[in-house]
This record gives structure tokens, C-alpha cells and sequence, in this order.
């Protein structure tokens, strides 16, 4: 097994329960989706899942029918098509996703838009994006969310926020800009030996929260309710 190999996989045991990963907060969008509704809803849309679909395993549970939506063919993808024209029926769904999603939209108010029109009143978006990351075109990167920010889009678009939470604070800000500008294996090495460090440094001191009147946040996860 090649080196870089060996530590790539210990680097995701090591730091995939952590807390501004993006699968962590999936896991905790999840959990808190359970405590809204009661047994499984009829249809979840993941919009930009991913091919193949990196968060089905999570997210079925929540619906009997899950469906991936991305803008081309690809392994697990069930629907082809775009944000801003998801081509279901008006108030056909329970539950829409969209992941480090939002980062990528040159349109964001538009899109949300879209996904209230095919969410069933009561119905749930689920988001999240980031507030600091690095340039990552897939296939563009257009924005950054404060929490203010998300809340305006979310309110413009017909939403009531049900819960918004930041993916952690001043602490784990500096972990990542220093991590996400290395590469190859220093980029893995450093973020075994430090990862843990920088999250329990950043739990301790802010409580994985942005909640000073200036502070710095990774990111948001978000939960709201068509009105």
C-alpha cells in the first residue's frame, strides 16, 4: 500500500466525527430532521449529491424515495437537471438538500426560490456552505454565507429558519486555512497530528459557536420550513 494511500485513511478515521466536516454535519442535519418528523417522509431530493451520491447512506432513512439530482449523467444519479429548473411537479416533495451546495451558485436566492416551489407546504430545505473555505471550483465558486446572509435568502425565498448553527469557530477557521492551502501528503500529515487539537481547542473556547458581535465562523448548517 502506497504511503499516501495508508495516510489518507487514517486521516478520515481519524477526524471524520469531527465537527466542521462536512459529513459530520450532515449527520447532525439528520438527527435534528428526526426530531422534526414523525417516521419517514415520502420524497427527498439531494440536490448536487454528488456521482455517486456521497450522503444517500445518511439521508434515506429520512424518505421512502431519495433522489439525486445533478447536471449530468453519473453513477447513482437519478435525475438530470439544474437547480434553478428542477423539473418535478409543483409541491411534490418533503425534503430537499443541497451540501456544500450554495458556495457554487451565482444565483442562490433564485435556487431557493425553486425549492419552494417543489416543497410541500411544511416541507424542509436542509443547507450547508461555508462562511470561510478555500477556492474549490465544481465547476465554479461564487460565494461566501454569514449567518445574517443565509437568513435574508432563506426569508426572500418564502422560508421560516428552523435552526442554524455555525460549523465552528475562530479555532477551527485557522486549522483549515492552514490545511486547505497545503497539498499532498503535508497536507494529510498535518491535519492528523493537528486536527483534534484545533477542534477541542475551538469546543473549549466557543463552544464550536460564532456568537461574538465579531467572530469567524467555517460555515453554517441550516434547517428551514416552507411557509
Amino acid at each position: 500500500m502506497k504511503v499516501s494511500s495508508l495516510l489518507s485513511k487514517l486521516d478520515y478515521r481519524l477526524s471524520k466525527n469531527s465537527f466542521s466536516r462536512p459529513q459530520e454535519q450532515v449527520r447532525v442535519i439528520v438527527k435534528k430532521l428526526h426530531s422534526l418528523i414523525s417516521g419517514k417522509l415520502d420524497t427527498l431530493i439531494d440536490l448536487g449529491g454528488g456521482a455517486p451520491p456521497q450522503y444517500k447512506h445518511l439521508l434515506t432513512p429520512l424518505a421512502k424515495k431519495y433522489l439525486n439530482l445533478e447536471i449530468k449523467k453519473g453513477i447513482g444519479v437519478d435525475i438530470v437537471g439544474s437547480v434553478y429548473d428542477i423539473p418535478v411537479p409543483n409541491a411534490s416533495v418533503d425534503i430537499v438538500t443541497l451540501f456544500m451546495v450554495l458556495e457554487h451558485l451565482s444565483e442562490p436566492k433564485a435556487a431557493l426560490i425553486e425549492v419552494a416551489r417543489v416543497l410541500r407546504k411544511g416541507g424542509f430545505v436542509a443547507i450547508t456552505t461555508v462562511q470561510y473555505w478555500h477556492t474549490h471550483n465544481h465547476p465554479s465558486d461564487y460565494l461566501r454565507y454569514t449567518k445574517a446572509g443565509l437568513e435574508y435568502y432563506c426569508k426572500e425565498a418564502g422560508f421560516k429558519v428552523v435552526d442554524i448553527w455555525s460549523q465552528g469557530g475562530p479555532f477551527l477557521v485557522i486549522f483549515h486555512a492552514m490545511e486547505l492551502n497545503m497539498t499532498g501528503n503535508w497536507r494529510t500529515i498535518f491535519s492528523i497530528l493537528f486536527y483534534r487539537l484545533f477542534d477541542w481547542l475551538d469546543w473549549v473556547d466557543y463552544k464550536h459557536n460564532d456568537t461574538r458581535v465579531q467572530s469567524d465562523s467555517v460555515g453554517w448548517s441550516l434547517i428551514a420550513q416552507r411557509q
